[in-house]
């Protein structure tokens, strides 16, 4: 046992040969395949398996359990696991026995040779949780106890299993679609990326996210907010960019719907919608597949699926929804964008957790104002109070955060609907507020936005107009010039 574990100690070279941001998107790159990645006969290889299997033994995010998949390969770290549960991990004696000595000698070696400040955290945490108590960490011994519950199974079986007979695919950080966005999970916060997806519908979806929008807010959305929702996403989609959103009642469906829908109409309080050609959108589901919801939205998942969309998971397909994981899928939603819209969301709404995930992740975070006396508006008023998103006006003003060359784009088919602040602004009003927008929060010098605008406006139109937004209370303007809304 001794030789076996210690062969699993990662090399000096192997070790700095992998930049921390990459470490993850290197498996992809090995030009020649290796024992762990041959294809075995279900044509999944060892490794995608083994990231399948990580992810269902860690059960959502685990960043210590990443923290070794990231610096291990994932093969070998469950056969190391293996080992230790063949030891008996749950004796009062449990850190003496031999597999667990190599354990501990494999993670020294990782803390002296990664630069990576969290990672050596991590390591201090692992050690500490884990071989200082007199017995195992419970995170550990759910691990081994999720891990003993497919040790019974080979590789065909255990793909049969985790695909449920491939009714669903497995996207891995091995495979072509995996979205890199994740990594920013890795960098930016005290969570990570998902061990891999579940993935009902197109998979190929996943490599069309540049100019990603995900539109999120309350299930209770009153008329204002779906019909705000509704109008933005219909605009993203038809620009060909990808609307992403969870699935649920209010805000998320009405976006959803937006996406895989030419039109819609209102009859009765009941909306009525008819298909387009490709639904440009993905759910991402805070369960399994197998628990999808709600009930009410299963003909919208039909929906998304038949037309070309996705339904996706970071948990395997039994695993059922509870608050937490809420949370845990709200970060997923804001990594998979480029730009967060909370069309209606009260003060304490999932939403504002995804634009909090937003963020702290760089991505834009744009919400839409409402009615000061109404609690549905309260969040987003509240985030656009505290500078922690940019404020929507109208339903172009979407456009600013798009790709650049979609920005000027014409677009066709979507019902006009128009916020209420957006009236009376000028041309030039408009133009001023989309420079200052494009700061994402910080405001921007007087001088900086002439210099900006100088190919649209004249130096007095400027200084007029921001002079009258001044006066009415669209913009601040401080002593020394800088420009805020």
């Amino acid at each position: 046992m001794t030789s076996s574990l210690s062969s699993l100690i990662p090399t000096d070279m192997e070790i700095e040969a992998t930049p921390e941001k990459a470490e993850i998107s290197k498996i992809t790159e090995n030009s020649a395949p290796t024992a762990e990645s041959t294809p075995d006969s279900e044509g999944i290889s060892r490794t995608r398996l083994a990231w399948a299997t990580l992810a269902y033994i860690a059960d959502g995010p685990d960043p210590l359990l990443m923290f070794l998949a990231r610096h291990v390969n994932p093969v070998k770290l469950l056969g190391l696991l293996r080992g230790l549960a063949t030891e008996g991990t749950l004796v009062r004696d449990w850190q003496n026995t031999e597999p667990l000595r190599e354990f501990e000698k494999l993670l020294h070696s990782l803390s002296k040779k990664c630069n990576d400040y969290r990672s050596l955290n991590n390591y201090r945490d692992f050690r500490r949780t884990f071989f200082l108590p007199v017995r195992p960490d419970s995170r550990f011994k759910k691990w081994l106890t999720r891990l003993g519950t497919l040790d019974e199974l080979d590789s065909p079986k255990l793909t049969a299993t985790l695909t449920c007979e491939g009714r669903y695919s497995l996207v891995t950080p091995l495979d072509a679609e995996w979205p890199e966005v994740f990594d920013d999970l890795l960098l930016r916060t005290d969570s990570t990326p998902p061990f891999c997806l579940w993935v009902d519908g197109d998979a190929s979806i996943l490599k069309q996210l540049d100019g990603s929008v995900s539109i999120v807010g309350s299930r209770e959305a009153n008329d204002y907010g779906q019909r705000c929702a509704h109008d933005i996403a219909t605009r993203v989609a038809s620009k060909g960019l990808v609307v992403v959103s969870g699935g649920a009642m209010g805000i998320d469906a009405h976006a959803h719907w937006a996406a895989v829908s030419n039109n819609s109409i209102i009859d009765n309080g009941l909306e009525r919608f008819t298909s387009a050609p490709t639904a440009l959108t993905i759910a991402v589901f805070a369960g399994g597949l197998h628990h999808i919801g709600p009930s009410r939205n299963l003909r919208l998942f039909d929906e998304i699926i038949s037309h070309g969309g996705a339904l996706i998971s970071e948990l395997p397909p039994d695993s059922v929804p509870h608050s937490g994981r809420f949370l845990e899928r709200n970060r997923l939603i804001a990594a998979l964008s480029s730009c967060v819209v909370v069309a209606q969301a009260k003060y304490r709404s999932g939403a504002i957790n995804t634009a909090q995930w937003a963020n702290e992740l760089g991505r834009s975070v744009l919400a839409i104002p409402g009615n000061i006396d109404s609690p549905m508006n309260a969040g987003c008023n509240r985030l656009i109070a505290e500078q922690k998103a940019s404020i929507l006006t109208q339903v172009t003003d979407i456009d600013v955060f798009l790709p650049h060359e979609l920005q000027e784009e014409d677009v066709r088919g979507f019902s006009g609907y128009s916020l209420p602040l957006s009236s009376g602004y000028s041309d030039a009003q408009d133009l001023i507020l989309r420079e200052i927008r494009k700061a994402k929060g910080h405001g921007i010098d007087r001088h900086d936005l002439i210099a900006a605008l100088e190919q649209k406006l004249t130096t007095e139109q400027v200084q007029s107009s921001v002079g009258l937004m001044e006066l009415t209370g669209e913009i601040s303007v401080s002593d020394n010039g800088h420009i805020t809304l």
